[in-house]
C-alpha cells in the first residue's frame, strides 16, 4: 500500500521530498544541540563576568576607603592638633580657626570627605573646614559607641543634608600617639555619592546595584530616599558565599540577583558590607535569545537552500527522461532543433537519446543549410535593387543638365539638378554596400537641398555628430530614409516652420544615431498597422532599413521610435562600429 501511494507522485517529487526531509532533520538536530551548548557556555560566561565586575567594585571601594583611612591616620597622628586642642588659653573660636588652617594645609580630599567633626572629652565640638549646620550632627549614642571601641573604626547611622544627600559616618577614638592620652572622638563624613559612582558605573546590562550592611541597612542606593532604611525581608540577601546569584521576580519582572561579600581587606576596616546587583533577566540573556533567533533563521535558510538543492538534484536525475519526453512531444513544432546528449554510458535512456539525437542532427543540418540559402537570396535581392540603375550614366546625364541650366542662368534648376546628381553619386557609390558616416550626411544635405527648393522655408536641419565617428562606415542609405519620413510625414502636414536635428555619438562598441523632429508626431502602433496594409512609409521605409541593419549587425542593433502626437518624433538607430 505504501509503495502504491508513492507511485501516485512523480519520481522528481519523491527524490526531492526524501532529500529535503533528511537534510532538514539532520541540520535541525545539529543546530539545536549546538544552540543549547552555546547557551550553557554563554550563561556561564555571563555569571563569571558579573562576579568579576563585583570584585572590581570591591577593589575600587577598598581603594576609596583606604583614602579615607589614610586621612584618618594623618589626622590622628598630627601633633599640632593635639597641642591645639589642649591649649586652655585659646577660645573655642580661635581653636576652630586654627584647626581650619591646619586642615587646609593637609590638602584633605573634599570630593570624598564632606565634613569632619572633632568632639573632645570636655564637651567641645569642632566642625572643621566646612560650613556649619549643613549636615545632621552625630548623635550622642554614636559618640558613646566610638568611646567604647578599642581602637577600631566605628561606623555610624547614615546622615543626610537638607538636599537629601547621604553621608556615611566613620568614627575613631582620638588618642595621642605618643602619650596614649584619650582626647575625644574624630568623625569623618564620607559622601555616599562617591561610593555610588563606584558601582553604578560598573553595573552591566542596564541593571542597578546597592550596598547593604551586615544588619541589612541600605548604605548606598540610586534611590536616595531608601538610604538608611532597613530591609526586613532579608532571606533573599542572606548568604555567606563570596558570590551567589539567583532568579527572582522584582516588580513583576524576572530578574537575576547577584550578591558579593567583600573580602578581608575591607573587613579589617570593620566594614562588613555586601554589594547587591539586580539585572533584568531578559536583558542579561538577550544574547541567548539572539542565538536562538539566529538558529531559527539558520534553520529556515537551510530549509530554503535544501529545497533548491533537492529540486536541483532531483531535476538532474529526472532531466534525461523529461528531456527525451519533451523532444518526442515537441518534435517538428518549431523550425529549430537543438539536440543534447547526457553522457551517461551504460544507461538505457542514454542509448535512446543518442539514436534520437543522431536523427535530429541530420534534420538540423538540413534546416541550417536552408536558412543560409534564404539569407544569401535576401542579400542578393538587396544588391540587385541597388544595381538597377547604371550609376555613371545617371549622374553624368544630371551633370550635363546642370551645366545647361547654368548656361541658361536657371539657378533653381542648376541647384536642383546638381543636388540630385550629388545624391545619386553618393547613394550609388560604385555599388558599395558601406559608405562613411560623413558621406551619408552629405547625401542627406543633397536631399534636403532638393526638398527646400520644392518647399522653401518649410524646415531647418542641423547636425550634431561627434567628429571621431565621421569616418566610421555605415550601411548606405541608412539615415536618408529616416530624414525623408520626418520631412514627409512629420513636418509636411505642419502649418508652421519645422526643425530636424541629426545627432551621432559612440557608446561602448556601438554607434548611436538619432533623427529628431518637432513635427505632428503619430501613434506608433496605429502607424505600424497601416504600414502593413498600404506601405505608409515611402521609399525603402523604416522597416526595410531596420531589417538591413539587423541582417548586417545582428539582432541587438536596429531602429527604435518614440513619438507623441503633436510633439514630434525621435528615431534612434543603433549600429555596430566598423
Amino acid at each position: 500500500m505504501y509503495i502504491k501511494a508513492l507511485r501516485k507522485f512523480s519520481i522528481k517529487f519523491r527524490l526531492m521530498a526524501s532529500l529535503l526531509i533528511g537534510i532538514i532533520l539532520f541540520s535541525s538536530i545539529l543546530l539545536y544541540a549546538s544552540g543549547k551548548f552555546s547557551e550553557y557556555l554563554i550563561k556561564s560566561q555571563l555569571f563569571s563576568y558579573l562576579e568579576l565586575t563585583q570584585r572590581e567594585i570591591g577593589v575600587d571601594l577598598e581603594y576609596t576607603l583606604d583614602k579615607v583611612n589614610s586621612t584618618n591616620i594623618r589626622l590622628l597622628s598630627n601633633d599640632d592638633i593635639y597641642s591645639l586642642l589642649q591649649d586652655n588659653n585659646l577660645s573655642h573660636r580661635e581653636k576652630e580657626n586654627n584647626l581650619n588652617t591646619i586642615f587646609n594645609s593637609m590638602s584633605i580630599n573634599k570630593q570624598i570627605i564632606a565634613q569632619i567633626y572633632i568632639i573632645t572629652n570636655n564637651g567641645e565640638q569642632f566642625n572643621i573646614n566646612y560650613p556649619k549646620d549643613t549636615i545632621e550632627k552625630p548623635d550622642e549614642n554614636y559618640i558613646n559607641k566610638i568611646r567604647n571601641t578599642k581602637g577600631t573604626i566605628a561606623w555610624g547611622a547614615i546622615k543626610k543634608d537638607a538636599d537629601g544627600n547621604a553621608y556615611l559616618l566613620e568614627g575613631n577614638r582620638y588618642r595621642n600617639f605618643l602619650t596614649g592620652q584619650d582626647i575625644g572622638c574624630l568623625i569623618l563624613y564620607i559622601r555616599e555619592s562617591v561610593i555610588n559612582d563606584i558601582y553604578n558605573k560598573k553595573t552591566p546590562y542596564g541593571g542597578y546595584s546597592f550596598l547593604i550592611s551586615n544588619n541589612n541597612y541600605i548604605i548606598s542606593d540610586n534611590d536616595k530616599s531608601k538610604i538608611g532604611d532597613k530591609i526586613f525581608d532579608d532571606n533573599i540577601f542572606r548568604t555567606t558565599s563570596d558570590f551567589t546569584h539567583d532568579s527572582e521576580t522584582i516588580n513583576g519582572k524576572p530578574a537575576i540577583i547577584t550578591i558579593s561579600n567583600f573580602d578581608d581587606k575591607i573587613s579589617r576596616l570593620n566594614c562588613y558590607w555586601k554589594i547587591v546587583s539586580i539585572i533584568n533577566k531578559d536583558k542579561l540573556f538577550s544574547i541567548v535569545k539572539k542565538i536562538n533567533t539566529y538558529i531559527i533563521i539558520i534553520v529556515l535558510i537551510i530549509s530554503i537552500v535544501t529545497i533548491f538543492i533537492s529540486i536541483s538534484i532531483s531535476s538532474r536525475i529526472v532531466n534525461p527522461i523529461r528531456l527525451l519526453k519533451n523532444k518526442l512531444k515537441n518534435f517538428g513544432e518549431d523550425n529549430t532543433i537543438n539536440p543534447s546528449l547526457y553522457r551517461q554510458p551504460q544507461d538505457e535512456i542514454w542509448e535512446l537519446e543518442k539514436c534520437y539525437n543522431e536523427m535530429t542532427s541530420r534534420i538540423s543540418n538540413l534546416i541550417g543549410k536552408n536558412n543560409e540559402e534564404k539569407e544569401k537570396q535576401r542579400k542578393l535581392e538587396l544588391t540587385a535593387l541597388q544595381a538597377q540603375i547604371n550609376p555613371h550614366f545617371l549622374y553624368n546625364t544630371l551633370d550635363a543638365i546642370g551645366w545647361i541650366a547654368k548656361m541658361k542662368k536657371q539657378k533653381d534648376i542648376e541647384s536642383l539638378v546638381l543636388a540630385l546628381a550629388q545624391f545619386f553619386r553618393i547613394s550609388l557609390h560604385k555599388g558599395d554596400k558601406f559608405i562613411s558616416l560623413k558621406e551619408e550626411i552629405e547625401l542627406i544635405k543633397s536631399y534636403v537641398i532638393i526638398e527646400l527648393i520644392r518647399f522653401p522655408d518649410k524646415f531647418d536641419i542641423d547636425f550634431n555628430v561627434d567628429e571621431d565617428i565621421l569616418d566610421n562606415k555605415i550601411l548606405k542609405i541608412t539615415l536618408q530614409p529616416i530624414v525623408e519620413n520626418a520631412i514627409k510625414h512629420g513636418l509636411g502636414p505642419k502649418d508652421e516652420k519645422g526643425h530636424i536635428l541629426v545627432t551621432g555619438k559612440k557608446q561602448d562598441n556601438y554607434m548611436l544615431l538619432e533623427v529628431i523632429d518637432d513635427g505632428i508626431g503619430f501613434n506608433i502602433s496605429e502607424a505600424l498597422t497601416q504600414n502593413k496594409n498600404n506601405n505608409k512609409f515611402s521609399g525603402y521605409g523604416i522597416k526595410n532599413v531596420d531589417e538591413r541593419i539587423k541582417l548586417e549587425y545582428g539582432k541587438d542593433c536596429g531602429i527604435s521610435i518614440q513619438s507623441i502626437v503633436g510633439n514630434g518624433t525621435c528615431v534612434k538607430i543603433k549600429l555596430g562600429l566598423i
